[in-house]
């Protein structure tokens, strides 16, 4: 496929990971790269259980086929690679379509930006897409980067050696190895994520401010040409929601099977039938879950109005550089007409009232336009996918405590 000079391509957008780069240059979905990685880090799971002989429960450790959280986990993990894979394709498509949309794509007539109707690259555009790709290739983000990944693959290491023994991750020296590079890779590509959308961030931010952004409110997009970059934030929010239901809605049940599945020796003390499965499955709070509920509750709307944010301060000043334009011509209008009104000027008083409303009627047709990139369906999606790990987790508690009420006799 040809490459078209104009546009911001996802390979140029890849942190320095030569492998991401490489895949994304085949162009297949990221859904399928996300899922193709995954299952080659469950299969190098798998074969680190067998060699320490606990693929299948073996006494008082739980086996790996035995381990639902691995079902949960493979989930998780194939949403976090393909998001992973995702992102560059995500941040070009919103600079593209800022591009596009000819939000940068301007020339200045005066003290206000005008959009250059043969649609050329301007230079703007240009300076634009210099500072993304300056950005992205830079060396300080993939060392900041791989310092986190080693700090985090030192982490887990203390930690798996330190839990007890009973699972197939902490009872053999491949299971604990395996155990860490998942985490780690899973852990990497999370904060690759977020580090590609603060480069972005910085990088709009300092294109809103510097450069002339052509606002267009009257744009069929309703959010001034900027609605690739309230879908982008949307997509980053509903990553996080996900993230936030594997953690907080699916974790705590996934620990009560993860009890049911022990041996019956490690059990002691357990209500055996339903009941008991369903008391196993009830919500179990740990502070592990509060810091995440925290870290969740605050990130996901910081994430979604810091990457909208970057162009909120630019559309408010391109609102009140309009409204100053036409309060200037008001006031002209204005004393005309008082003029015409002193001089006894009938004649000339009526054209100048009506042009004086028509000023009236842009005024308040000003006053209506956004100030903010997304529009009411992007905060109903915002807010549904923000409330969801909430929703999940209060709907299986509820499911439980039906089917409990259902078995007591």
């Amino acid at each position: 496929m040809a490459r078209n000079p104009r546009e911001v391509c996802p390979p140029d957008l890849t942190l320095w990971d030569p492998l991401r780069r490489r895949l994304l240059c085949a162009r297949p979905s990221p859904i399928l790269w996300g899922l193709v990685v995954c299952i080659l880090l469950t299969a190098l799971r798998a074969l680190c259980a067998y060699l320490d002989g606990f693929f299948v429960t073996k006494g008082a450790v739980r086996g790996f086929v035995n381990d639902p959280s691995v079902y949960t986990n493979f989930v998780f993990g194939c949403v976090v690679f393909s998001y992973y894979f995702w992102i560059p394709s995500g941040i070009a498509g919103v600079v593209n379509g800022l591009v596009g949309n000819r939000v940068f794509s301007s020339r200045t007539s005066g003290h206000l930006p005008i959009a250059d109707p043969r649609g050329k690259p301007s230079r703007d555009t240009k300076r634009l897409r210099k500072q993304l790709l300056d950005s992205y290739k830079s060396k300080r983000h993939p060392i900041l980067l791989y310092i986190i990944v080693i700090g985090i693959l030192l982490l887990l290491g203390s930690v798996y050696r330190g839990l007890d023994g009973g699972a197939w991750y902490t009872a053999g020296r491949w299971g604990r190895l395996a155990a860490q590079v998942w985490g780690t890779m899973l852990m990497g590509a999370i904060f690759s994520v977020g580090l590609a959308c603060v480069v972005l961030i910085r990088v709009l931010r300092g294109a809103f401010r510097k450069l002339h952004p052509n606002i267009r409110p009257s744009h069929p997009d309703g959010v001034g040409g900027l609605r690739p970059l309230g879908e982008f934030s949307l997509r980053l929010v509903y990553f996080l929601s996900i993230v936030g239901v594997m953690l907080l809605g699916v974790t705590p049940f996934t620990r009560g099977l993860t009890d049911l599945a022990q041996p019956a020796t490690t059990q002691q003390g357990t209500t055996t039938g339903a009941a008991g499965v369903l008391d196993a499955l009830s919500y179990s709070l740990s502070y592990e879950l509060v810091i995440a509920a925290v870290v969740y509750a605050l990130a996901a709307p910081a994430l979604f109005f810091l990457v909208l944010g970057t162009a909120s301060n630019a559309m408010r000043r391109a609102k009140e550089r309009l409204l100053r334009i036409i309060s200037d011509g008001s006031d002209v209008l204005y004393r005309e007409s008082l003029i015409a009104l002193q001089q006894s000027q009938v004649e000339e008083l009526k054209p100048a009232i009506e042009r004086l409303m028509a000023v009236r009627e842009l005024d308040d047709a000003t006053r209506s336009f956004p100030v903010w990139p997304f529009d009411g369906q992007s905060i109903r999606r915002f807010l549904g996918s923000y409330f969801s790990p909430l929703t999940v987790g209060l709907l299986i508690e509820l499911i439980l405590r039906v089917l409990d009420g259902l078995g007591t006799p």
